[in-house]
């Protein structure tokens, strides 16, 4: 494992090379060996390196050109696990041919195109390779962050809880991950709010309250909710995909099954800036 910046504590970068010692990419990461490996069926991870390096040559997304691929490949347009055949459609994306501009623009495009009626997307970004159906709690983030389906945003890994837990925990989550994001801190390092309020505190060299942190992230997720609504999206864009609410996954046959009236909830203050959500570890 390589430093993915220097001087930073945490090594969360990698570089691959291939049987002979020829470097291939980096970082070849879990959202990427998921969407673009086993989400496409394609069974070598030496593949899913050479499909990562093009798609960062390309400045492609891989969770979305996975998603957007295995749509394809869903549709009859190729065969599931053909290597190949994705890198193929990755540099027709940089050549700008008529399929290549399809995949390009995302799998909601793609299955719009396609007329599929399987596009796993909430409000246009595809979900990454965190399932909302096990993972119901971060299926709720996912329909009330403003990124949609982002796993950066509101991630809870915790399956089995009570509905009645997921607005608050869901809430939790969004508010700890907002604020380290704009006080410029990487989760990776697993700061929680109370280390963002000290070094804020040190850094205008008075003591900063906890009530004044909690009010930025607060305020962080009026502003983006705002935002979104100004931009047309409304409660109907609060809904998972048909897809993940009746295709069952997992030994637990797990739907997402939430409903509307606890998703709502989310919205609303649930969290105050106590102990417990001060030493709330942010997670992505």
């Amino acid at each position: 494992m390589e430093k993915g910046m220097t001087g930073c504590i945490v090594r969360c970068s990698n570089i691959v090379h291939d049987a002979e010692g020829n470097y291939k990419t980096s970082a070849l990461e879990f959202e990427t060996i998921t969407l673009l490996g086993a989400n496409c069926a394609i069974k070598s991870w030496e593949d899913v390196a050479d499909l990562d390096r093009l798609c960062d040559e390309v400045g492609l997304d891989t969770i979305e050109t996975g998603a957007a691929i295995a749509i394809y490949m869903e549709s009859g347009g190729m065969e599931w696990g053909d290597a190949e055949g994705a890198k193929d459609i990755i540099e027709q994306v940089a050549k700008g041919t008529e399929l290549g501009c399809m995949i390009g623009n995302g799998a909601a495009t793609t299955g719009k195109t396609l007329g599929s009626k399987r596009i796993p997307c909430v409000k246009g970004p595809a979900i990454p390779a965190w399932d909302p159906r096990p993972l119901k709690t971060t299926g709720v983030s996912y329909l009330t962050s403003a990124q949609g389906a982002d796993h950066t945003a509101g991630m809870v890994i915790n399956p089995g809880v009570d509905f009645e837990v997921m607005p608050k925990a869901s809430q939790t989550s969004q508010l700890v991950n907002a604020l380290i994001d704009s006080s410029g801190f990487c989760m990776f390092l697993m700061t929680t709010p109370e280390v963002v309020r000290n070094f804020y505190s040190a850094w205008f060299g008075r003591d900063i309250s906890r009530d004044e942190i909690f009010e930025l992230a607060w305020l962080c997720l009026q502003d983006e909710w705002t935002f979104n609504k100004r931009a047309g999206f409304t409660v109907a864009d609060d809904v998972m995909p048909e897809c993940m609410q009746t295709d069952p996954v997992g030994p637990q046959k797990d739907v997402f099954d939430v409903p509307a009236d606890i998703i709502a909830q989310t919205y609303e203050r649930l969290v105050e800036p106590d102990d417990e959500f001060f030493g709330t570890e942010a997670v992505g």
